[in-house]
């Protein structure tokens, strides 16, 4: 799988995820669900952010050793 692919993986999963929770967080509204939403659900859009940055720093970093290869 190329990085692109991944990345594009990457992203439809987050939009999955949080279509899920949207629908879960209706009918789950106590304490518990905020309690996991603060400690799981909301630090996940940051690490994706800083995931597809690697992301993007991998794929040029592969480009310039495929073009000094050449």
């Amino acid at each position: 799988m190329s990085l692109k692919a991944s990345k594009a993986k990457l992203a439809r999963a987050s939009k999955d995820l949080s279509t899920a929770w949207d629908q879960v967080s209706n009918s789950w509204r106590d304490q518990k669900s905020k309690q996991f939403e603060t400690k799981y659900i909301a630090p996940i859009p940051d690490s994706i952010s800083s995931a597809v940055a690697i992301i993007d720093e991998l794929d040029n970093v592969l480009r310039k050793i495929k073009d000094n290869c050449e």
